[in-house]
């Protein structure tokens, strides 16, 4: 690296700092804070930060890879996205916000009774998307990073794998934490299949603020049942 190119990234990192230390004074005061912004945000800018969770550093690095070595048709591996990406914006994000939660472990039980099935749910959840999704991801997303510094700085990637290991814990925790706020739209995708699952089991809604979360007339709600799973939607 050449003296203009490390001036380049110490600026970087000197601004950033500076910017965590003036906004040290507004640290997030409570829970609500933290992960909604004290609900302040309009539906969609919390729909788009959702959104904006999906990338990282690497993902230029991985499309330009891949459609360098296959061809533009490899594109796809994130055009893919795009259409749940616009409906977690523009749908999803809008009716998340009204049921007043946070977290999806928060939407399970709000949705759901106490029963066998919701439990047996949540620890599919905790499995699968606390413990392989985010491994997964924690390792493509370090991996990458490796193989960038050693480009930029000439050093060995294998060293970078032990980081993490000793002095990254908190980091790392703090990464997961927000990677599980990926999920939340998923459990409002399955909102349409309420009446099917009733059929199979006692799971039924339990609280009233998700029959809010449809603010269309009640005739308008007759005609589209698979919109709000049923007519008791209230304007």
């Amino acid at each position: 690296m050449s003296l203009i190119d490390w001036l380049i990234v110490g600026a970087y990192v000197v601004t950033a700092l500076v910017i965590g230390l003036y906004f040290t004074k507004r640290a997030a005061p409570s829970t609500a804070h933290f992960f909604v912004a004290g609900r302040s945000l309009p539906w969609f800018v919390a729909g788009t930060s959702i959104v904006a969770t999906t990338f990282s550093a690497d993902t230029p690095l991985v499309v330009a890879g891949l459609s360098r070595q296959s061809g533009i048709y490899e594109n796809w591996f994130w055009w893919s996205a795009a259409i749940g990406q616009l409906a977690t914006v523009f749908f999803f994000a809008r009716l998340w916000r009204r049921t007043g939660i946070m977290t999806d472990i928060e939407f399970l039980v709000l949705r759901y009774e106490p029963s066998a099935a919701r439990s047996a749910l949540r620890i599919f959840k905790v499995v699968f998307d606390g413990i392989l999704v985010n491994c997964i991801i924690m390792a493509s997303v370090t991996f990458a990073m490796a193989k960038v510094i050693n480009v930029l700085l000439d050093l060995s990637p294998t060293p970078l794998f032990h980081l993490p290991l000793v002095g990254g814990v908190t980091s790392t925790a703090l990464v997961l934490i927000l990677l599980a706020g990926t999920a939340c739209p998923v459990c409002i995708a399955f909102r349409p299949l309420r009446r099917r699952i009733h059929r199979f089991g006692p799971i039924r809604a339990r609280d009233d603020r998700l029959h809010r979360t449809c603010r269309h007339d009640v005739h308008r709600c007759r005609r589209r049942c698979g919109y709000c799973g049923q007519t008791r939607c209230r304007a």
